[in-house]
């Protein structure tokens, strides 16, 4: 998990980039899950909204929790507002009761503290793993390309993958399956970077 006392002493000391090198991008899948695959595109400025405002609000918080949770709260109802004044999505959310909009909003916070914990584990990766993991889902390359960038046998690079999944899945305590850390780990980079 990242280390929310020492982002929050950063953030409220006005030096955000910590913040988005560790949170953004799971505040951007939480935003994401809440609006779903119509309107995820709209979830940079949901996340991008609720940071201006935690930031310009950043001297009224106490702790780390309480500047976490007002983020998340702002995340979570900037999205809502985008499904709201959506016709598409109108009766839907009229649809659903504030209870029902909770629980899909405590999915998502499920989803997002599973991702920073998934991303917590590829960095304790040792390098030969950690080198892998970079060139497979980070670059995209084949393992026939990341072998011949290695100069090692593409029976090697398939172990290692293999092997690096299951650490992550140790790593995790088991709460993700491999293919589930595949499919995390396939999220465009560009649907979760600022």
């Amino acid at each position: 998990m990242a280390d929310y006392n020492r982002i929050f002493k950063d953030f409220s000391a006005g030096e955000i980039s910590s913040f988005y090198d560790e949170m953004f991008p799971g505040m951007m899948l939480y935003a994401m899950h809440i609006l779903g695959d119509d309107f995820s595109y709209m979830a940079e400025d949901c996340v991008q909204d609720a940071v201006l405002t935690t930031y310009e609000r950043r001297a009224e918080f106490p702790n780390a929790g309480a500047w976490r949770g007002f983020m998340l709260s702002c995340i979570r109802n900037n999205a809502i507002a985008v499904l709201r004044k959506s016709n598409l999505h109108r009766s839907y959310i009229e649809s659903k009761s504030e209870e029902e909009l909770e629980n899909d909003s405590s999915h998502a916070l499920i989803a997002h503290e599973l991702h920073e914990m998934l991303f917590e584990a590829i960095d304790s990766l040792p390098e030969q793993y950690r080198e892998i993991f970079d060139l497979s889902f980070e670059s995209g390359l084949k393992n026939a390309e990341i072998a011949k960038m290695l100069g090692l046998a593409e029976v090697t690079v398939k172990k290692r993958k293999a092997k690096l999944l299951a650490m992550l899945h140790d790593k995790l305590g088991g709460l993700l399956d491999e293919k589930s850390i595949i499919m995390l780990l396939t999220i465009p980079a560009g649907a979760i970077a600022g």
